[in-house]
């Protein structure tokens, strides 16, 4: 990757990353002259950034080549089978006519810290709080479509 000086002061940077953690490698060049101001290996990394690297190379699938790969096409294949398969036992095993749900008892009363820590995570990650008002917002309409029952 390269990154073009953008303004006065400002140097060149190159990354480069083949294709594993360990020979990763990050130039800062001089725009003048093309003199190396810094130049930042793996080795110089601190603990954190190399777990973290690695972390990522594992995930990207590129630490390991063809192997890595490989194992995380089984772990996501895995994790497919695991929704389809508790989809489909679900669905066999539901009640006729219904979900299968327990319904709530009368005296049910929401706690206030479930709500809160839901509130702050659905703000810091926005696409879960969307998903949280979406399942929301079907559980309330399913709700209105049910009879009332007493528990």
């Amino acid at each position: 990757r390269l990154i073009y000086p953008n303004g006065a002061g400002a140097v060149w940077h190159l990354s480069y990353i083949p294709g594993g953690a360990t020979t990763q490698r990050t130039l800062y060049l001089d725009p003048a002259d093309g003199r190396v101001l810094d130049d930042i290996g793996y080795g110089r990394y601190s603990p954190l950034g190399k777990a973290v690297e690695w972390g990522v190379e594992i995930h990207l699938g590129r630490q390991f080549g063809l192997i890595n790969q490989l194992l995380c096409v089984l772990v996501c294949g895995l994790t497919v089978l695991t929704i389809v398969s508790g989809t489909v036992m679900w669905w066999k095993r539901r009640p006729a006519g219904g979900l299968g749900a327990p319904s709530l008892p009368k005296s049910y009363r929401r706690q206030a810290g479930v709500v809160v820590i839901a509130t702050v995570l659905g703000v810091l990650f926005p696409l879960m709080g969307a998903s949280l008002l979406l399942v929301l917002l079907i559980d309330l309409f399913w709700q209105r479509l049910q009879p009332a029952t007493t528990a």
